[in-house]
């Protein structure tokens, strides 16, 4: 009744996903037998955007096969899986059909769950860079408050003090990460003093507002309560009525816009909105505190030693780090600098911007700063300067 229902009110929607669904299987199968000749693991890829063909690179052990992105792929697809042998089933985020954990359960196939790591590259993701580290998780999504996480469990167990080396390492990470101000997407404004700018008093109280892509999973699966970035303005203003209010929506929502997203203009009457040229890290230096939901940018905050005020559970969330609206329940407090090696080095894989070799956290941030660095440089040159730089070459 429903794929009647779907042909009848959206017949070329209805074609065009059951033409993508032969054309998967058929791929399946052709590449299957690939894999068998080639003594390969199957990866079948589900929910993962077609242009992610990096994933190719990134699991070079096995046969690679995208079977369709959106949560629309059939089940009769999904069944099929089990019968091509040696198969691992890889899923981006939680963008998957329902019917898949099942199908995986019963014929015990391995689930992994895959999403951007904390330094994904230097540029968004919404512009289809590819990633510099990506999490592969076999229990849950990291921001599932409700699941139990690969990284929930080295955080809940992980011995941080009795492994110096470790975090003699976070140690390192997190200063070089400061002194070249690396975040999770780089090369995202430039380093202004914001409160010259907007004429903020060096003793004036500033509370910043970090704001996410409102209809991103870690919203949906990381809080109890639904909020906008809107209603967390209107939360800090109302909290701090002698503070003044920063407010740095996240760029990917700036880029791509859609209706349901809150309007930044429509709190620019009592907070500052923060242009798209100041990063991150400007406006951390001009913040005494920060209010966050679940962004990554709220631990960012905590390793520049920022007192943060969460309303969601993301996974830095209750171990004696923030202020947490919700109640999280952990098994033991740790320190930021230990959540960050768990969450930076233990969890993620990292691969390098060019060869896409397995590299290690540091040489990531090594590689973020010489990205960094060039595009410094062309930013820097004016037209003329660059016409008469290529005229010197002629």
């Amino acid at each position: 009744m429903t794929k009647m229902k779907k042909a009848l009110s959206n017949p070329r929607g209805f074609v065009a996903d059951a033409w993508k669904n032969v054309v998967s299987l058929r791929d399946l199968k052709r590449r299957a037998m690939a894999a068998k000749s080639a003594n390969r693991k199957i990866a079948v890829l589900v929910g993962f955007s077609t242009w992610k063909t990096w994933m190719r690179d990134f699991l070079p052990d096995h046969e690679v096969v995208f079977l369709g992105h959106s949560p629309r792929v059939s089940e009769h697809l999904l069944r099929s899986i089990p019968e091509f042998g040696d198969v691992e089933v890889f899923a981006w985020s939680y963008k998957f059909p329902e019917a898949l954990k099942r199908i995986c359960s019963e014929a015990n196939i391995p689930l992994t769950f895959v999403e951007d790591g904390f330094i994904r590259s230097f540029g968004l993701g919404a512009r289809k860079t590819t990633p510099m580290s990506l999490v592969f998780d076999r229990a849950a999504m990291h921001f599932d408050r409700k699941g139990h996480s690969d990284l929930q469990d080295i955080l809940t167990h992980y011995d941080f003090e009795g492994d110096a080396d470790l975090m003699n390492r976070a140690d390192r990470m997190i200063e070089k990460l400061k002194a070249n101000n690396v975040s999770k997407y780089n090369g995202l404004g430039g380093d202004m003093d914001l409160r010259k700018t907007l004429q903020v008093s060096p003793d004036q109280e500033c509370i910043l507002v970090i704001g996410q892509v409102e209809d991103d999973l870690s919203l949906a699966y990381g809080m109890e309560a639904k909020m906008s970035g809107n209603d967390l303005v209107l939360r800090a203003a109302m909290e701090n009525p002698d503070a003044v209010i920063l407010y740095r929506p996240h760029p990917e929502s700036r880029l791509v816009t859609k209706k349901h997203y809150s309007n930044p203009d429509d709190v620019a009457h009592f907070a500052h909105v923060i242009a798209e040229e100041a990063s991150l890290h400007a406006c951390f230096a001009a913040a005494n505190k920060v209010y966050a939901m679940t962004s990554l940018a709220g631990f960012e905050a905590l390793l520049h030693d920022l007192p943060v005020k969460l309303f969601g559970s993301p996974f830095y969330a209750g171990w004696g780090v923030t202020e947490d609206v919700e109640t999280v329940s952990r098994a033991r407090c740790l320190s930021a600098r230990q959540i960050f090696a768990a969450a930076y080095i233990l969890y993620p894989k990292y691969w390098h911007p060019v060869t896409l070799n397995p590299i290690n956290a540091e040489e990531a941030l090594d590689a973020i700063a010489v990205i960094r660095d060039h595009a410094q440089r062309v930013a820097c040159c004016q037209p003329e300067d660059r016409e008469a730089a290529h005229s010197s070459v002629q």
